[in-house]
């Protein structure tokens, strides 16, 4: 079992239903909380079943905007440059009216970056899960 599947059951317990995947737990809180927020993913394949899944689970309200970085995960691996470069973009482009969720485990270190470099509309989904956990 991997830290992430511990987590899963540690919140389960304590939640119940309320506990799903990462990207479902940041859009159920921010749903919650009465926020849209415009997102960012990664690679154009993948586009059609994060759409699904929104719909599928009601989450697809909480989305204002959206825009995708055609890369898939190796290529951001090897050259991060790029890919912030491109994410830095596309964020300017939603012009600061939402939050930004950048999807997605290859977005994690990318978004961290741009908060550090001052982007504040970008969010910390996973320090935002942890103190809505410290809210149960």
């Amino acid at each position: 079992m991997s830290s992430v599947d511990t987590g899963y059951e540690i919140v389960r317990e304590r939640f119940g239903d309320a506990a799903h995947g990462f990207t479902r737990s940041v859009l159920a809180l921010h749903r919650k909380r009465g926020h849209r927020l415009d997102i960012v993913t990664f690679d154009r394949g993948m586009t059609a079943l994060y759409e699904a899944a929104f719909e599928a689970t009601g989450h697809a309200c909480t989305i204002d905007g959206w825009q995708v970085i055609d890369l898939a995960p190796a290529v951001i691996a090897a050259q991060p440059e790029i890919a912030l470069d491109a994410l830095r973009e596309r964020c300017e482009s939603f012009g600061g009216r939402q939050p930004v969720f950048v999807v997605g485990v290859v977005g994690l270190d990318l978004a961290a970056g741009l908060r550090d470099a001052g982007m504040r509309q970008v969010i910390d989904p996973v320090a935002d899960l942890l103190d809505w956990l410290g809210e149960g």
